[in-house]
């Protein structure tokens, strides 16, 4: 059991950044991630920013995505009421 005791000051979350900002490279990433007094679990946020960035890694699905950019189709957003109005006249 380890015991920490601080102080009832608010944090200043910006020292805290740069303070850790200035320690990459230096020390570990969990050494930085301690340093800031958002970070409760420094091993359990670097499993979570590493499962972040496989997940942003990931592929995006070819099916879902509209590759039509400037097409004649995507110009009227699908609507053919221009086309019906003029074949009316």
């Amino acid at each position: 059991m380890k015991f920490k005791f601080t102080r009832n000051l608010p944090s200043n979350l910006v020292e805290e950044a740069q303070t850790a900002a200035t320690l990459s490279g230096i020390t570990s990433q969990e050494t930085q991630l301690s340093t800031l007094s958002i970070v409760d679990d420094p091993k359990s946020e670097i499993d979570q920013i590493s499962e972040d960035q496989k997940r942003d890694a990931e592929p995006v699905n070819k099916d879902t995505v509209n590759y039509n950019f400037g097409s004649s189709q995507n110009s009227n957003n699908g609507d053919s009421s221009d086309d019906k109005s003029k074949e009316d006249n």
